[in-house]
């Protein structure tokens, strides 16, 4: 894959990192996270009021995490959904209660930051044990339910519950 559809930056900017790295794409992509990352920590102080919440389960568990960025076109962007997916997918290795930015964790939201150019951060997890799950995602992604229950109960009932649970928040 050719770096500038690796990176989503611009081919002055790929470019340059080749020429930097003397051809080698995997240190200018290396280069062009450490350059662009340096620019991009300039920019933390900006107001991130968009968004995405996002739900992940596996037999384990359940978390729900929420990653902001300060535009809405950013937020709802396919390449920073799909980051927050693997965000959440990652936050389910991490131990009961609330999540810690980890290093694995850290690295989507550098490149997001790098490729959108906004400031990008995660705001906050909790992931939950045992028992069943429901969620509930409202279209907007910024609003959204985890259930845990036990019992059995229809899934139609469960996302009703969530679904109250986020119109009323």
């Amino acid at each position: 894959m050719g770096l500038r559809q690796k990176t989503g930056l611009g081919m002055m900017d790929c470019k340059k990192a080749l020429t930097e790295t003397g051809g080698d794409p995997t240190a200018a992509e290396e280069w062009l996270r450490e350059t662009k990352k340096g620019k991009m920590d300039t920019r933390t102080e900006r107001t991130t009021g968009e968004g995405q919440i996002c739900v992940a389960t596996n037999d384990d568990g359940a978390v729900i995490i929420e990653v902001q960025t300060e535009t809405d076109f950013t937020a709802k962007n396919e390449n920073f959904v799909e980051a927050v997916e693997k965000i959440a997918d990652i936050a389910l290795t991490s131990d009961d209660g609330e999540i810690a930015l980890i290093d694995d964790m850290t690295k989507f939201i550098d490149d997001l930051r790098i490729t959108t150019g906004e400031n990008v951060n995660y705001a906050r997890g909790f992931k939950y044990s045992g028992g069943n799950f429901g969620k509930y995602i409202h279209h907007d992604g910024k609003r959204a339910c985890l259930l845990q229950y036990e019992g059995d109960i229809d899934d139609t009932t469960v996302k009703g519950i969530c679904q109250h649970i986020v119109f009323h928040d």
